[in-house]
C-alpha cells in the first residue's frame, strides 16, 4: 500500500509540473471522483526567494493534512490546495491556503540527490469528506514491508 501512495504522490508530482502539451506515457484522462485523494498545490514563495516551479501534487492523508514532498515547501511561504477535481477550474472544487508546513527533518538535497524528501501540508480546518474529496487508503500498521521485495 506504501509503494502505491509513493508512486501516485511522485505522478502527481511529475503531472502538476508538465504543461498543458505533455502527458504522462501511455496516460489515460481521470474520471472525475477517480482519485479523491489527489491534491495540487500551487505554493506561493516569499518575495526575496528565486522564482521555482510553483506545481506540486500530494496525496490527502487524513482530514487534516497532504503528504508532498519537501523539496515543493522548501522556502515557500504558503500553498493555495486545491481538491476534489481532475481540472484546474471547476465549481465544486475546494480551494484554501495552507501557511503550516511540516518538512522531514533530515531533508537534503546533496550534490543533486535528495534525502529524506517529504512533507506535509496542514490544512487551515477539518474536511468534511464526499465523493470527490477523501483519503487515500493508508498500510495497516501491522503490515512489514522490510522482507518484500519490488516487482
Amino acid at each position: 500500500m506504501w509503494l502505491k501512495v509513493i508512486i501516485i504522490s511522485a505522478l502527481s508530482v511529475a503531472a502538476a509540473t508538465s504543461t498543458r502539451h505533455l502527458r504522462i506515457t501511455n496516460g489515460q484522462q481521470a474520471s472525475s471522483g477517480q482519485f479523491p485523494y489527489q491534491a495540487r498545490l500551487s505554493m506561493i514563495f516569499k518575495p526575496e526567494v528565486p522564482p521555482h516551479p510553483n506545481s506540486c501534487g500530494g496525496s490527502l492523508i487524513s482530514d487534516r493534512w497532504i503528504l508532498t514532498a519537501a523539496h515543493c515547501l522548501e522556502d515557500a511561504e504558503s500553498a493555495l490546495v486545491h481538491l476534489g477535481s481532475i481540472e484546474f477550474n471547476c465549481s465544486r472544487c475546494l480551494i484554501c491556503l495552507s501557511r503550516e508546513f511540516v518538512v522531514h527533518e533530515n531533508f537534503q538535497i546533496i550534490d543533486g540527490k535528495t534525502r529524506n524528501d517529504v512533507g506535509l501540508v496542514k490544512l487551515p480546518y477539518v474536511l468534511e469528506f464526499n465523493y470527490y474529496v477523501q483519503a487515500i487508503a493508508l498500510a495497516r500498521t501491522d503490515e512489514d514491508f522490510l522482507t518484500r521485495t519490488l516487482s
